[in-house]
């Protein structure tokens, strides 16, 4: 149907006096559809131009729609799924019934919400998502690990048991804690709110110990879908650490990244190194071995791929801002540089931590130019 078409039906005007916002949502995804193959500026422009013909109320529904909400449209419009459809979308977004949502195949998702996670989490953030955030609970078991969150307040949207059951506790559309202070600006969006852009999972797990495979298994599937939901960049699929590495050292060196990216097809060139395993390990840059020139070219790099605490111009290990450059390092050789990472272990409840891993070796250099020449981040679209 042409767009012109679709602008009369936007024109319908509701006489109801409580804005109908799944009914609202429905036809401006329609719309959307009808834009499909322009480009994301110009279909925003027009979905924007559309709202002229609504009451006050209905274009202020659709306003923080546009805003908060237009990239998925866009994306579900143009990189649709099998399955995804206007409904699914707006029911991903909060504004329908999450039962009509977008589902998964292949694995099932146990349905666990109830009225404590959701009055621990902000209902209807409707926020579009464009981070997957992976924890470990630090407890050993299910029970310790949904008990622990209970007492501290916390929310996550899914929980991955040992067994490789997936537990969702609140919405995808929730504003779940989760995250808790951070910036990770991958996205484009170099704001204190992580919890907002976010999905989150925790994974029980101590932190000193490997995953067992059924877990990993379920793992690689929930992000796999929830990245398909949520159209999620590869550099966004990120550990606790990387948005909090200050105070945050999860998920663990034990997760293997490259598996799971090797799953996805993704960045499957950043693992090939011509370094020898005694080149990797050579420190270029540390606190002990300082190099202005290069410190201040790492530092750069980190800021542009994602890590937002990151101030170029600092020391290595002080900071104008929480996160020391050393932080930064630690949980960037954490997850890109298994290798030479040497794993945490957990001693009388607590993470031992390895001073090693805060330096820049050689095989940090390279992986960091990898990533910096080839992950391009956008430009910030839900703020």
């Amino acid at each position: 149907m042409a767009s012109g078409k679709w602008l009369l039906l936007l024109a319908i005007i509701y006489t109801a006096s409580a804005v109908d916002e799944c009914g609202l949502c429905v036809k401006m995804a329609q719309y959307v559809v009808s834009l499909e193959g322009q480009t994301y500026a110009n279909a925003k422009a027009k979905a924007e131009a559309s709202l002229k013909n609504f009451n006050a109320a209905d274009k202020d529904f659709l306003s923080t729609l546009i805003k908060l909400g237009f990239r998925k449209l866009y994306m579900d419009a143009n990189h649709k799924a099998t399955g995804m459809n206007t409904g699914t979308t707006c029911a991903d977004l909060g504004y329908c019934d999450s039962k009509g949502g977008f589902k998964p195949t292949g694995f099932s998702i146990v349905d666990s919400e109830n009225s404590f996670w959701n009055s621990h989490s902000q209902i209807n953030n409707v926020r579009d998502k464009t981070i997957i955030v992976v924890h470990h609970t630090v407890d050993a078991t299910l029970k310790d690990s949904l008990a622990a969150m209970e007492k501290s307040g916390l929310s996550v949207q899914y929980i991955v048991d040992r067994d490789g059951k997936i537990y969702r506790l609140v919405d995808d559309f929730h504003r779940a804690w989760h995250a808790g202070a951070g910036v990770w600006r991958g996205d484009g969006c170099a704001v204190d709110d992580t919890n907002s852009r976010s999905v989150g999972i925790e994974t029980v797990n101590t932190g000193g110990e490997p995953f067992p495979a059924v877990q990993v298994k379920a793992l690689h599937e929930l992000i796999g879908y929830l990245r398909t939901k949520w159209h999620v960049a590869p550099q966004n699929i990120i550990a606790h650490h990387e948005n909090s590495p200050w105070q945050k050292y999860d998920i663990s060196g034990y997760f293997s990244w490259k598996s799971l990216y090797d799953e996805f097809g993704e960045v499957k060139a950043l693992w090939t190194t011509k370094l020898s395993p005694a080149e990797q390990k050579e420190v270029v840059v540390s606190g002990k071995k300082p190099n202005a020139a290069v410190l201040k070219e790492v530092q750069q790099k980190l800021y542009d791929i994602g890590h937002g605490w990151v101030h170029v111009g600092d020391g290595y290990e002080t900071s104008t801002t929480k996160v020391t450059t050393a932080m930064a390092i630690q949980s960037f050789n954490r997850k890109w540089c298994p290798e030479i990472f040497i794993k945490e272990s957990v001693k009388n409840g607590e993470e031992v931590l390895h001073w090693e891993n805060t330096q820049t070796y050689k095989l940090t250099i390279e992986r960091l130019n990898w990533l910096h020449t080839n992950l391009k981040i956008p430009g910030c679209t839900n703020y």
